[in-house]
């Protein structure tokens, strides 16, 4: 069987001339430190962007005032229908040493990216076995500083795709440790670490297909062998992954879901277009467009899942003669399971690919690298490897250029997809940021030309309304989109708190206070309705209700203080 695969790992004795492993672990930090230094550190330079670092970070009180009632709140409730504690516990200590500054969180996910790097290095160095330290390191590299990472370094609200690869990586590493030499210790220790992936990111649940992969197709093992051992995780995993699912309702947003018959051809389509990407890294953005509306109306979905298909057979048909093949295929499609739209995710409402989706997967290629490294000619180790690195690094260097702020990154976006609503309505709130109403108005508008029924940009319409002293017309705009569209999302809450607004504006207070009030039963999360809400019943002389609005708001941010002196005065003695 090892003549047809990968040879197994052959310990070499002390006296082969081997540096010592902790001595090539360092080495392999080090120039795996340069690397990501090199290529992403002037991310650390740059901006929180509209499309969710606000959210997430710069405007989530739980984040950017951290508390201990705070702490209870990220660990027993999901941030914007994701449920991701030990991300936000990270992100919240990082708010509570340095505040709200872009560069704390960027050099977070730099630091987070080379650890990740480093991790990969050291499950590599034990797949590939002693004096395989370049080939670990030339897999690790390529895993540093590929273009397709450069999504989820450079994009401060994708510290969870790293922190979860990271724990992920960590975690089959000891796994393989405990499978070697054995032990309760060594197996729990792996167990609480692919436990502590799961928290960071609910796409964890992989891990232990990804072992298995290893087992069978770089270890040989029996199925039996395999398996034994890894119940408790697919158990977990399973359970995680209904858990995912009841916090992250993505059916119920989607305007298209992708019927169960096309779902088979989706996860192909979205396969081969990684595929694409990982050969040629160019024309990267975040917002493709590639929906599984537009494969049907298009008629795209009839070609689109050949490719993938027929790597799938090429992989397993020269699994014999390029098992390094076959593992980097394996490795990479089983990662991107989660995302290849078997199950609808949120993300499809903008297009079925992004590319932070591909940052665990790049396990599959670091390994092909690796595994493949001692076939390859002296000329190609010496010469063509660092050429394809360096070229990719490059790449990335120039990518990572594009996520500075918002403008650039948009900019580009729509060079690359032109109907991207996302980039043109964010490119509308920069703009009334800036207060450039009727241009930022001119841009939403543009973005329902694409999609007329897109809520953020119906609901940022009415808000230049508002701003534009056009109280009436804000009205008269919110009451039709909410009677149109409904629904209980986040954007309807800030549509109804915004209506309540406008009311306001115009002194129909008790139509003010429904619609805050509706704001809040939307999304009890959502701060501004209980400050404004108070407001009005202080106003009406309602204090003990307004004094309850204000302690409902302090609860979600316990250090507002526009709340806390609203409560004081509400309920006079009160701090």
């Amino acid at each position: 069987m090892a003549a047809r695969g990968i040879a197994p790992r052959r310990r070499r004795p002390a006296s082969a001339g081997l540096a010592p492993p902790r001595t090539v672990a360092a080495r392999r930090a080090i120039v795996l430190a340069a690397a990501c230094l090199a290529v992403f550190g002037r991310s650390v330079g740059h901006g929180l962007l509209f499309w969710d670092d606000r959210a997430f970070i710069a405007e989530n009180p739980l984040i950017a005032h951290p508390s201990p009632r705070g702490m209870i709140g990220l660990w027993t409730r999901p941030l914007l229908s994701l449920y991701a504690p030990l991300t936000y516990t990270l992100w919240a200590a990082v708010s509570a040493v340095a505040g709200v500054r872009p560069w704390a969180f960027h050099l977070t996910n730099v630091v987070l990216h080379w650890l990740a790097a480093c991790a990969v290095g050291a499950l590599l160095a034990r797949l590939v076995g002693p004096g395989g330290g370049a080939a670990a390191l030339a897999g690790a590299l390529l895993f540093a500083v590929h273009p397709l990472q450069t999504e989820a370094v450079a994009w401060a609200s994708e510290t969870k795709d790293i922190l979860a690869a990271v724990c992920s990586f960590v975690a089959m590493r000891q796994y393989l440790v405990f499978r070697e030499r054995g032990g309760g210790a060594a197996y729990l220790a792996a167990f609480a670490i692919f436990v502590c992936a799961l928290l960071a990111k609910p796409s964890a649940i992989v891990v232990p297909a990804l072992l298995v992969v290893v087992a069978r197709a770089v270890e040989h093992r029996s199925w039996r062998d395999t398996v034994r051992g890894l119940v408790p995780w697919f158990v977990v995993a399973a359970a995680w992954a209904v858990l995912a699912a009841r916090v992250q309702p993505a059916a119920e947003r989607l305007r298209y879901p992708t019927p169960p018959w096309l779902r088979p051809v989706v996860a192909l389509d979205t396969l081969g277009f990684y595929l694409g990407k990982l050969i040629f890294p160019v024309g990267l953005a975040p917002d493709y467009g590639r929906t599984s509306a537009w494969l049907v109306a298009t008629g795209a979905w009839h070609l689109a899942w050949i490719p993938a298909a027929a790597v799938l057979v090429a992989a397993w048909v020269v699994r014999g003669r390029a098992p390094a093949i076959t593992v980097a295929v394996a490795l990479f499609a089983v990662a991107l399971v989660p995302v290849l739209g078997f199950v609808p995710f949120d993300f499809q409402a903008y297009s079925n690919v992004a590319d932070h989706y591909v940052y665990l997967a790049m396990l599959g290629p670091a390994a092909g690298l690796a595994l493949a490294y001692p076939a390859i000619p002296s000329i190609g180790r010496r010469l063509g490897v660092p050429l394809l690195i360096g070229a990719l690094g490059v790449l990335s260097f120039a990518q990572s250029a594009r996520w500075r702020d918002d403008l650039a990154l948009y900019g580009h976006t729509l060079s690359v997809n032109p109907a991207s609503v996302m980039a043109i309505n964010n490119t509308g709130q920069v703009l009334e940021e800036r207060g450039l109403l009727e241009p930022a108005l001119a841009e939403y508008r543009r973005a329902l030309e694409v999609d007329p029924l897109d809520q953020g940009a119906l609901n940022n319409v009415g808000n230049v309304l508002f701003k534009l002293g056009r109280y009436d017309d804000a009205i008269r705009h919110y009451t039709d989109v909410l009677r149109r569209a409904g629904g209980r999302t986040d954007t309807v809450a800030r549509m109804h708190n915004n209506l309540g607004a406008a009311y306001l504006k115009t002194a129909r207070w008790d139509e003010a206070v429904a619609e805050f009030r509706q704001a809040i039963a939307i999304d009890p999360d959502y701060l501004e309705p209980y400050y404004n809400l108070g407001i009005v019943l202080m106003a009406f002389g309602r204090r003990a209700e307004a004094a309850e609005a204000f302690r409902r708001g302090l609860a979600i941010d316990p250090g507002h203080a526009g709340l806390r002196a609203q409560l004081a005065a509400a309920e006079p003695g009160t701090r």
